[in-house]
């Protein structure tokens, strides 16, 4: 999507480490949509416009479910392409510094353009190496400066009532980043924020 999409969606706000980030607010639904068996629930998104004052529904998505709906789980994360590193043809590491599908000349050491694509690293220390594959979609490493999540709250609603709450240990659990990213700061169940570079 462009940047004149997103531009009514970001606003700014101070962490809580005092640093100044771009934020988006942000909102998933879940709704019974049709009883019934199997019930038929609706997924929805919605992003806050800071230039209109409303929740504007970006995503939706119909579901079927096979059993009446019990509970389930929601997180909050961070989706990206692992960097890729292979063996090259002298059986030692590389890592991939450009995206490209490789074929016969991007083939570290032995394909006539390889050093386009990849550097010799050992540092592969929680990275899978793997045998190098022609036709593969390999990625590059992805600097990226400190993402995450703040303020993050529950909006619930049951036959007892409903409210807004915070997600407590009771209920969550908290899976850490890869040791490939750097945690820079976690208040449990409420916010984070992770990465793998200081630099822009």
């Amino acid at each position: 999507m462009s940047d004149s999409f997103w531009a009514p969606y970001i606003t700014t706000f101070s962490d809580p480490g005092g640093v100044t980030r771009k934020a988006i607010y942000y909102a998933n639904e879940s709704l019974l949509a049709q009883s019934g068996e199997p019930q038929t629930r609706r997924n929805a998104v919605y992003l806050w416009n800071f230039n209109l004052s409303r929740w504007d529904n970006i995503y939706i998505h119909d579901y079927r479910r096979n059993k009446p709906y019990l509970g389930g789980t929601w997180g909050t994360i961070i989706e990206y392409d692992d960097v890729s590193w292979v063996f090259g043809t002298d059986g030692l590491k590389y890592r991939c510094k450009k995206d490209h599908t490789s074929s016969a000349t991007t083939r570290p050491t032995s394909g006539a353009n390889w050093s386009t694509y990849w550097v010799q690293d050992n540092n592969s220390t929680g990275w899978l190496v793997t045998n190098w594959l022609s036709g593969r979609i390999y990625y590059q490493k992805k600097y990226i400066k400190e993402l995450g999540y703040a303020n993050a709250q529950t909006y619930w609603t049951n036959d007892s009532g409903s409210g807004n709450s915070l997600l407590t240990d009771v209920y969550t659990t908290w899976d850490a980043p890869s040791p490939n990213w750097i945690l820079f700061r976690r208040t449990p169940n409420y916010t984070y924020g992770m990465g793998n570079s200081t630099d822009e």
